[in-house]
């Protein structure tokens, strides 16, 4: 783990650093520009909070060793896929497919990959829209999320995920009872939001 932990330290020097670093910036740019454009329809922000990070030495170390794998060359960035990461809190459910597609129509990021848990979430609840996106040769992984939805993974990081020691079987139900009560709320919001849409479009005419 050592040997594994030291590698993955070197990797982040200052020119990959900067290249990733360089590469969430771009995205998240285009990101607010979205919102601005979506402000501009509707009369409030899709944006609850945007954040962005680079995967720790120790993390990225922790992740191939769980894969059985070594830090070695080009490997770690073949690998890994979240490296760098970019996550928005939107506000409902609509919101997050809406910048999917803002996304994909730009024309300015190559996507890789996309995972979408929300149509169908992980066995333990887990719901988010990931795309894989490559930003000059760099791969970022986007997260997007409503309010409820990023609650609810922090609640199961702090309670469960990654956790060496056990969980009962009580906890696990009760992460899983939440994760349906906020899918359930999330379409209250949504229907929301959605009135509010409508109020702002009434009133423009």
């Amino acid at each position: 783990m050592e040997e594994i932990l030291e590698k993955t330290k070197d990797y982040w020097n200052e020119e990959n650093t900067k290249k990733y670093e360089g590469a969430m910036q771009l995205l998240t740019s285009k990101i607010k520009e979205f919102d601005a454009s979506y402000y501009e329809e509707t009369g409030h922000h899709f944006i609850r909070f945007i954040e962005k990070r680079l995967k720790s030495p120790e993390s990225i170390a922790n992740k191939l060793k769980r894969k059985g794998k070594k830090a070695e060359g080009l490997q770690i960035e073949e690998l890994i896929s979240d490296l760098a990461g970019v996550r928005i809190i939107c506000f409902d459910t609509s919101q997050i497919y809406k910048v999917a597609r803002m996304i994909g129509e730009c024309g300015e990021f190559e996507i890789l990959k996309v995972k979408d848990y929300i149509f169908r979430p992980k066995d333990n609840g887990y719901q988010s829209y990931h795309i894989i996106l490559n930003i000059h040769s760099v791969k970022v992984e986007l997260q997007i999320r409503t309010i409820l939805m990023d609650a609810w993974s922090s609640l199961d990081s702090i309670l469960i995920y990654k956790k060496s020691t056990p969980i009962s079987e009580q906890l696990k139900k009760d992460i899983i009872r939440f994760s349906k009560w906020s899918r359930k709320m999330d379409k209250m919001v949504q229907r929301m939001m959605s009135r509010k849409v409508d109020t702002n479009a009434k009133q423009k005419k």
